[in-house]
Order: structure tokens, then C-alpha cells, then sequence
């Protein structure tokens, strides 16, 4: 099961429900065990994963919508799984773009980003039905007193 523990700045900042997310995603990404990880803003122009940390630094800057945000939490998720289940090292690139770009930790990445649009149609799913269940008045019992 994936915990995703989003800083107070995130959630106020991208109004998602980061539980729900946790959810969705811990459907397809079964670890053996629990994983946890920080989702914080970061001050940088790019978003990263650490591990030492467990942490998701992200740049809200160019993750304004759920769309972006969610592919951008999926790559940094599967940078913690080249790094924990894969045992991948990751190398310095310090101004080397193009290699860091090219590098097939960078592409396997972008290549799970993929899942992003079937993670948002989901999300956007469940919080329909909330809506609706509030809408209908559907979530207690008063009138049946």
C-alpha cells in the first residue's frame, strides 16, 4: 500500500485529496510493504524524488493542474521503485541534460507517467460520486428518524 503525506502548502495549493490518490494508485503499485512518502513543494524549477528522504520535492510552478501533478508524483514514484525494488543507482548528471534525459532510469519514467490519464479519470470519478452523494443527501440517515 502506497501512503502519499503531502505537505499543508500542497494540499492548499493543488486541492487534492491525496488520500484518494493513495488509494488509486495502491491498486496497480503493490509493494511488499507499506511505503510512505512526503510530497512537499520545493523551491527549485523541478520536481525530484530522494531517497534518503522518501520525499517528492514538487514544483508547482509547472504542475498547476491534476493532470500534471498526478504524472509528475507517478514519475518520482517510479524513481522509488528503480531505487528500492530494483536496486538502481542513480548517477550524477550535474549539466549533462541530454544524458540525464536519455538515461533509461529518466525514460522508464516518463514511460509510467503514461498511467496518469487512466489515475485522473478514476480520481475525477470518485470525487463525482462523493459530490453526488452530498448533492442527493444521500450520506445520513435524518430522514428515516
Amino acid at each position: 500500500m502506497l501512503k502519499l503525506i503531502p505537505s499543508a502548502g500542497i494540499v492548499k495549493e493543488t486541492k487534492i485529496d491525496f488520500d484518494l490518490l493513495s488509494f488509486i494508485i495502491s491498486r496497480f503499485f503493490l509493494p511488499t510493504k507499506r511505503v510512505v512518502l512526503k510530497v512537499h513543494k520545493t523551491r527549485f524549477d523541478y520536481s525530484y524524488f530522494c531517497s534518503e528522504d522518501g520525499m517528492i520535492g514538487l514544483d508547482l510552478k509547472s504542475n498547476k493542474t491534476l493532470l500534471q501533478t498526478v504524472k509528475t508524483i507517478l514519475h518520482e514514484l517510479r524513481h522509488y521503485i528503480q531505487t528500492k525494488h530494483f536496486k538502481i543507482e542513480f548517477e550524477e548528471y550535474d549539466d549533462k541534460y541530454y544524458v540525464y534525459y536519455n538515461s533509461a532510469e529518466e525514460k522508464d519514467a516518463r514511460t509510467y507517467e503514461k498511467l496518469a490519464s487512466e489515475v485522473c479519470r478514476i480520481y475525477k470519478s470518485y470525487t463525482s460520486i462523493d459530490k453526488k452523494i452530498i448533492d442527493l443527501k444521500l450520506e445520513n440517515f435524518n430522514e428515516l428518524v
